[in-house]
């Protein structure tokens, strides 16, 4: 089992930030509910509470796809062999601006930056376009499509600054971006990719796991040593 060290995302910081809001607000609407028989006045409050409640529950759904998300990110890379280590909802300063990175593998077959998208439907497009389209079947059975920005594209720019970063930190490491779609519900079909795409629906955890075996026993192992710098520059743990 691999080691999974976890961040804390700002999609996690705005989902219970609006949730917490909902609690307090639910809080107050059953005090003054419990006080309506002693001042009317309470009645007023209860009903704006209840609403307020209702406005932040639906603002924290925004965010809900993407929590989940990364949930089930964490357990595929818990599944990982016991020579890996993953830093899951990282996020680097570099030239002055942060970046966010879902997840980075570090292990001897190299660094793998991990992209997840927690879409459903069938998600269809080529790796060199700009969107994919993401087709859906709406609770009604009513059929629509929606373009969304291409997860693959994403990575390069990534890449380019986590290679900078180690670089400042003598790191020459290999590094190759992954995207993985997490929705058990989702049926993946992009061709013409220049990374691995994976799903959840199709196997993904056994071929992420395989693709990293078959890396090892092809290529030159990345030192131990070396792994340890990296997840050091990751998690904040240099000078």
């Amino acid at each position: 089992m691999a080691k999974v060290l976890e961040g804390y995302s700002g999609i996690h910081k705005d989902y219970d930030r609006f949730m917490n809001k909902a609690k307090v607000a639910i809080f107050a609407a059953i005090v003054s509910f419990l006080l309506i028989d002693w001042k009317g006045f309470f009645f007023f409050i209860m009903a704006i509470c209840i609403a307020f409640a209702m406005h932040q529950i639906s603002k924290a759904k925004n965010f809900k796809i993407g929590v989940q998300g990364e949930r089930t990110m964490k357990r595929i890379c818990r599944k990982l062999p016991d020579a890996y280590s993953v830093v899951t909802n990282v996020e680097l300063h570099v030239d002055g601006r942060a970046i966010h990175y879902d997840a980075i593998i570090v292990g001897p077959a190299g660094i793998f930056v991990v992209e997840a998208k927690n879409m459903n439907g069938t998600i269809i497009g080529s790796g060199t376009s700009l969107e994919l389209v993401q087709h859906k079947i709406g609770r009604r059975g009513g059929r629509y499509s929606n373009r969304v920005r291409n997860p693959i594209r994403q990575l390069d720019g990534q890449i380019f600054q986590l290679s900078n970063l180690l670089k400042q930190h003598q790191l020459g490491v290999w590094i190759k971006g992954i995207v993985f779609f997490t929705n058990k519900e989702a049926e993946v079909k992009i061709t013409n990719a220049n990374v691995p795409v994976f799903s959840t629906s199709q196997k993904g955890a056994k071929l992420l796991k395989k693709m990293l075996l078959e890396i090892e026993a092809n290529q030159q192992h990345v030192s131990q040593q070396a792994q340890d710098k990296a997840i050091a520059v990751l998690t904040g743990q240099t000078p």
